[in-house]
């Protein structure tokens, strides 16, 4: 089996419990926000490539314009944008039909038909094969359902020059030893992380809470490979999300609540607990 770096049976164990992993799952759950990590500057960022990678469901699909000329409009401009879109869903059924104008419209938005519907994880898993892995290129992992303050490619390209060893995004927040990102706020995956998901993915699949909590899954595999998310929330401009809701029809928060997301998040951490022993 494929596993660069170990990643599957990695060593030492990064989600060992000690006093500062602790204090940081405390500071987590009274809202504190992570010492702000290093920014290049700007010009050392310019070479950094950027590959925006997402999903969508049959509610959300024709609402999905707001959110590409948000990605569209960043300071940081995207090489690619590439809509994974699977051709049956495990919620919908089929998808045969899609709108015209997301096949044909700007060169670097990607249609990508996916045999697979791997859920929320759809939004990566679905073009991995598509990023070079190169140390100057992110995957820049989003939702869809929200449009994107200008600033985020550039403050994730300047993240990336400055410590391309970690994984960022705009929100964090500890979970049993896992600093989580959150998609909805973007994760900036560095694409050398990439070649590991697909094995990882496949020793938990069969998991139907992991299935549901994609930004959990992926962040414990990140934090085992030696890419732990790091919190760019010290460095928006203001108090605000990067982001903001227009189109949250069909989301799964929404279909099953808070409390069976929670509930999700603890059957997932025990699978991968039970599959990887940490």
């Amino acid at each position: 089996m494929f596993d660069p770096g170990g990643v599957l049976n990695a060593a030492p164990n990064p989600f060992r419990r000690t006093v500062a992993s602790t204090l940081a799952d405390l500071g987590s759950l009274v809202g504190i926000d992570p010492v702000a990590p290093p920014l290049a500057a700007p010009d050392a960022a310019a070479k950094i490539r950027v590959f925006v990678s997402l999903t969508t469901i049959p509610p959300r699909i024709d609402g999905l314009g707001r959110c590409l000329a948000s990605l569209l409009a960043q300071t940081h401009p995207p090489e690619r944008i590439f809509v994974n879109v699977p051709r049956a869903y495990r919620r919908f059924g089929r998808l045969d039909m899609v709108p015209a104008w997301l096949a044909d419209g700007d060169e670097r938005i990607q249609l990508v038909r996916c045999e697979r519907d791997h859920g929320p994880a759809t939004k990566f898993l679905g073009a991995l094969d598509r990023v070079p892995r190169t140390p100057d290129t992110l995957m820049v992992i989003v939702d869809d359902d929200v449009a994107y303050r200008d600033y985020m490619l550039s403050t994730f390209a300047r993240a990336h020059a400055a410590d391309p060893r970690r994984a960022h995004s705009f929100f964090t927040f500890r979970y049993r030893g896992v600093t989580v990102g959150q998609g909805v706020d973007g994760i900036a995956v560095p694409a050398e992380a990439l070649d590991g998901i697909v094995d990882f993915w496949a020793r938990i699949a069969h998991d139907k809470d992991a299935f549901f909590v994609d930004d959990l899954w992926l962040s414990y595999y990140l934090q085992r490979a030696g890419y732990p998310v790091a919190s760019l929330a010290r460095h928006r401009p203001d108090r605000d999300p990067v982001y903001t809701i227009y189109n949250d029809a069909g989301a799964l928060l929404g279909l099953t609540g808070a409390h069976r997301r929670w509930k999700a998040m603890a059957g997932a951490r025990r699978a991968l607990r039970a599959a990887f022993g940490a």
